[in-house]
């Protein structure tokens, strides 16, 4: 009512309009709510929808995500993700209504169709089943809260980030002693503490770090895989790293937090973040440039495994020629593991080429 007194007052308003739609649903409060609807007229604009442009972006979006399946399982739960959307952005009470909704019915025959032709006409060649490591489920674990540090060590620490093998018992957390299990779960109880006290400033906080547990949870070696872990897991989670970023960078120009840095340092200090970041992306990717730098790092970073010496030795022979240092790997090869058969064809094949 003050507000609508000085508008007559001072410019003689006696009717005008104010968009104050944002305003309220920051605010949230009742009392303010009554006195606009006792003293204003509240008018909603309803937007337009364009529903042929709808109908022709929905297949898009199915036959997008469809790709996505067959590129990366782990694309199975963008569908759960929908719907948490719609309950966190949108404000959105959770029902079955909601769960069922139409929108969702085109994800869902995608996802079964996908699951019957993954099980059933795919199938897994024989030997590709990998059974948990150390031979139990309380073993795997504690072997994948082992990996969910050595994941959380990659995001934060990118220039950590090596290839990896297939790895079995010999990488297995078998007790919770093991090494790098306790600190592990020190590093994911201490992550929980900060987006739990993160969410209480920004509520969407949490739908960053839901999008990135959840899209992690099919490559947690629930259903048993050959890789236990590997960098390219991290490809969809690392979206909730990103919004979960974006937030706090945001609330940090908008000074929602008791420390108040300056514009000019948050600036400053985003671009050193995004030249560090680059830097290491670009050191990565030059020491995989091609299959003999990869394998290389990887004999680097697996000296006594068999398949890193003989990825090296193929890589060798079949890209770089070099008949000699392939012999090398496959000596090295043939130490690490005297009975494979394959090592010594292999190492018969190259002496006939020198």
């Amino acid at each position: 009512p003050e507000f609508i007194r000085k508008a007559e007052d001072i410019y003689g308003y006696r009717h005008f309009v104010n968009d104050a739609g944002g305003s309220l649903c920051e605010l949230d409060d009742a009392a303010v709510m009554e006195a606009l609807a006792e003293h204003t007229l509240i008018l909603y604009i309803r937007t337009f929808h364009d529903y042929k442009r709808h109908r022709a972006v929905y297949p898009l979006m199915l036959a997008t995500y469809a790709l996505a399946l067959f590129s990366k399982e782990m694309a199975v739960t963008l569908v759960v993700m929908l719907w948490i959307i719609d309950v966190s952005c949108r404000r959105e009470m959770w029902s079955w209504t909601l769960f069922f909704r139409r929108r969702y019915w085109g994800f869902y025959i995608v996802t079964l169709v996908y699951l019957y032709i993954w099980k059933f006409i795919m199938g897994r060649p024989e030997g590709f089943y990998a059974g948990y490591p150390g031979g139990s489920f309380y073993t795997n674990v504690l072997t994948m809260i082992k990996v969910m540090g050595i994941y959380l060590q990659w995001l934060f620490m990118p220039w950590t980030v090596k290839p990896t093998l297939t790895t079995g018992d010999d990488f297995a957390a078998m007790f919770f002693w093991s090494p790098g299990v306790a600190e592990s779960l020190l590093a994911l109880l201490c992550t929980a503490l900060v987006i739990y006290v993160a969410s209480r400033k920004l509520p969407l906080m949490s739908l960053a770090a839901l999008w990135f547990w959840l899209t992690l949870l099919p490559v947690l070696n629930i259903i048993p895989l050959q890789n236990i872990y590997a960098p390219r897991f991290l490809y969809l989670p690392m979206v909730g790293l990103g919004l979960g970023a974006g937030l706090i960078l945001k609330a940090c120009f908008e000074k929602k937090f008791s420390f108040r840095p300056s514009d000019n340092f948050l600036t400053v200090s985003l671009g050193a973040l995004i030249l560090f970041f680059g830097v290491v992306i670009y050191t990565l990717h030059f020491r995989w440039t091609n299959e003999v730098t990869f394998r290389m790092a990887m004999a680097r970073d697996y000296p006594l495994h068999l398949s890193s010496r003989v990825g090296l030795a193929h890589a060798f022979r079949n890209q770089a020629g070099n008949w000699d240092l392939a012999i090398e790997q496959f000596l090295i090869a043939k130490t690490i593991d005297p009975s494979y058969l394959n090592t010594s064809i292999d190492l018969a094949i190259a002496y006939e080429h020198v």
